[in-house]
């Protein structure tokens, strides 16, 4: 019975880089409502429930003080960055480094590190009060314009509420809840019908991007940025929602990907090298284009899910175990550390 919670959030988290992968593609690739469509669907969960799951699985390392944990998550954000870095030089003869504004992908291992060791300090406190002031702060801090990109404070407030709500929830009652028949038909549904919001209403809807990516304040918004934060505490809402109808309907049976969703800190630090290089060094709209012809999305999908698949492999597992851990790993410490990423 272990073995299958395992796999299930094995597979969970697999999805879900694949989700991550897939919409920094898609977001280089020509904007089409194809295109758009997919990046809104994808927004709609794919960060909530990532946080959401890391904090799900952060108890251990929190409440033991894990120091070292959140050691190397600081050096696999100082890593990413420098990858990125190189791999920009490379491609295009120009690149800038900067450690304190953190507006690229390197962003959520800067975050994490940062969870930590809030929740580390604000676990001493009521549960309740905690969670609920760190939503108003989300709330309120999208009014101020000033924070821009700098150490990705705006996305470390939105995001905090959802690492918080897994800490404080065992993932054993999510788990036997969502095992329910009726429980996999309503998440189901609701997911299909975002779906269909995302591809047929997304002229009406894509200003809500802004929203999704918590990096933006609320006079992004236009007409609605004086009520940015009722918006956003009704998409903490709808986030959750959707984060429990995935956590519900992905399987838990094991398979190939199972294995990989156990690697997806080597995706993430890896995949937007590879991205840099499709986009840049091998023009890969053009490239998509004159294989697919119409249908070079399709193309863009199918190289996002291989570079995903191709960098979740064991070899590349091992380097970058002796990279960002500070000291060697057991092979169950390694599992225990990779669950909580």
């Amino acid at each position: 019975m272990e073995k299958i919670k395992i796999a299930k959030w094995d597979n969970i988290k697999f999805f879900l880089i694949v989700c991550v992968v897939l919409g920094h593609f898609l977001q280089r690739s020509d904007s089409t409502d194809m295109a758009k469509g997919l990046i809104f669907f994808i927004y709609t969960f794919h960060m909530p429930a990532f946080v959401f799951i890391s904090g799900l699985f952060s108890k251990h390392a929190i409440n033991e003080k894990r120091y070292d944990k959140v050691f190397s998550f600081f050096v696999m954000f100082v890593v990413t960055k420098i990858l990125r870095f190189i791999a920009e030089l490379i491609c295009t003869k120009t690149s800038r480094f900067e450690l304190f504004s953190i507006n690229d992908v390197s962003w959520y291992a800067f975050a994490i590190c940062v969870f930590y060791l809030f929740t580390m300090f604000l676990k001493q406190f009521n549960h309740v009060y905690t969670l609920v002031a760190s939503v108003v702060l989300a709330c309120i801090i999208g009014y101020a314009s000033d924070f821009g990109a700098f150490l990705a404070l705006s996305r470390i407030a939105v995001f905090y509420p959802f690492f918080l709500l897994g800490y404080y929830i065992n993932h054993e009652d999510i788990i036997n809840i969502s095992n329910k028949i009726y429980t996999k038909i309503i998440s189901a549904v609701i997911i299909l019908f975002t779906a269909v919001i995302s591809f047929v209403k997304i002229d009406s809807v894509w200003w809500l991007i802004k929203i999704l990516k918590g990096k933006y304040s609320y006079a992004g918004l236009k007409h609605y940025s004086e009520y940015g934060a009722f918006i956003r505490l009704f998409w903490y809402v709808a986030a959750l929602i959707l984060v429990f109808a995935w956590i519900t309907v992905i399987p838990s049976v094991k398979s190939i990907f199972t294995k990989w969703g156990g690697r997806t800190m080597q995706v993430y630090v890896l995949h937007y090298v590879a991205l840099i290089f499709f986009f840049n060094m091998f023009k890969g709209n053009s490239l998509a284009k004159s294989i697919f012809h119409d249908y070079y999305l399709v193309a863009i999908c199918l190289v996002s899910f291989l570079v995903t698949c191709l960098l979740s492999i064991k070899p590349i597992t091992i380097v970058m175990n002796k990279i960002i851990y500070p000291k060697k790993l057991t092979d169950n410490k390694e599992k225990a550390l990779n669950q909580e990423v």
